[in-house]
């Protein structure tokens, strides 16, 4: 009999410098108690905010594809929700990792790879239910941007027809992070904001 295909894997990260307590970890970890059955079926996985470590981590996932990925990371300047319409191959935060590592050099020309899903369509749905959403070109040049970059590459070699996403989520309302950041959410509209998401991807 044929392994069932898995269908939704959401990615988190952990600490890294200057974010002691990192929301996409927190988001991650309650959706088993969230209450939206979508979500709670989904298999979590918090990745290192380390370059070569979170891709690395990320790939044994991948190994055996699921339909949807949706990878989450925090940004300071997020004004709600942040969808990444598509990674490249280029390092240059001068922000060095959770191990105290900065970005690999590479002498290689940028490159970008898109997101496998229509951004636009997505905002639309989100926004419906009421909660902010933008689209962005620029995944930054952090570990997030690394992750989602080799994400897809990962995909393209393998030929998986997985929809993958990397959205960037503002500060948890009340966090500590909240008093420096563009903006703040509760926990239960990011929850709602992927779940959103989550449900557009899988149809």
């Amino acid at each position: 009999m044929a392994a069932m295909t898995r269908q939704l894997v959401i990615t988190g990260f952990q600490p890294f410098p200057g974010v002691a307590e990192n929301p996409t970890e927190v988001l991650v970890r309650s959706l088993d108690s969230c209450g939206d059955p979508v979500l709670q079926r989904a298999e979590a996985v918090i990745v290192p905010t380390r370059y070569g470590d979170a891709p690395a981590a990320l790939r044994s996932v991948l190994a055996s594809p699921p339909r949807v990925l949706i990878m989450t990371g925090f940004s300071a300047r997020a004004a709600g929700l942040v969808l990444e319409s598509r990674a490249s191959n280029a390092c240059t935060a001068a922000l060095p990792d959770a191990r105290g590592a900065m970005p690999p050099e590479s002498a290689d020309p940028l490159h970008h790879l898109p997101a496998r899903c229509d951004i636009d369509d997505l905002c639309a749905a989100v926004e419906s239910a009421g909660l902010a959403c933008a689209p962005s070109d620029d995944a930054g040049g952090y570990v997030c941007n690394h992750l989602y970059y080799h994400a897809l590459a990962a995909l393209d070699e393998s030929g998986a027809d997985t929809r993958a996403l990397f959205v960037h989520i503002p500060a948890l309302a009340g966090s500590a992070l909240a008093a420096t950041s563009a903006a703040a959410l509760e926990l239960a509209d990011l929850q709602r904001g992927l779940g959103v998401l989550a449900g557009e991807l899988l149809r």
